[in-house]
């Protein structure tokens, strides 16, 4: 997960339970960040239901990596690998708490150096529907 690299001594943990609430109970940030303390594979099958190219770690270091000598950055290599495109998202996997009917996601979207933003959403299920709850964990970034 781009962006959310949980430290092995819980400092990230701890600072999303200090956001804890009966709206984001701890139960749901433990299970999020449990599923979410390495990388994990997205589903190989999405790129069937979404136009969507999957991107491994290190082909993102290598579009991004510094080369000396050479003019374009980064996103230059990016869009000129993939024009069109819309950036890159970075989506995590969904924590839950025990009762199913609260879910945790991280998002985050790169367009550019300085076009892109990243939080966590808190979902609810209500009246068989999911819906974002108005609370804020882990803060917001952007650039």
């Amino acid at each position: 997960m781009n962006g959310l690299e949980l430290n092995d001594d819980d400092r990230y943990l701890q600072s999303l339970l200090s956001d804890a609430s009966e709206q984001v109970p701890a139960e749901l940030i433990r299970d999020f960040c449990a599923k979410n303390d390495k990388s994990e594979p997205v589903w190989p099958e999405l790129p069937k239901h979404l136009r969507v190219v999957l991107l491994k770690q290190e082909e993102l270091k290598a579009i991004f990596s510094d080369r000396p000598g050479e003019k374009q950055d980064g996103w230059q290599r990016f869009y000129a690998k993939y024009p069109g495109s819309a950036g890159i998202i970075t989506i995590s996997r969904v924590g839950w708490n025990r009762r199913g009917d609260r879910a945790m996601v991280y998002f985050s979207l790169g367009q550019h150096y300085q076009a892109a933003y990243g939080r966590i959403h808190v979902l609810r299920k209500q009246d068989g529907k999911w819906v974002e709850v108005p609370a804020y964990v882990g803060g917001f970034w952007q650039s």
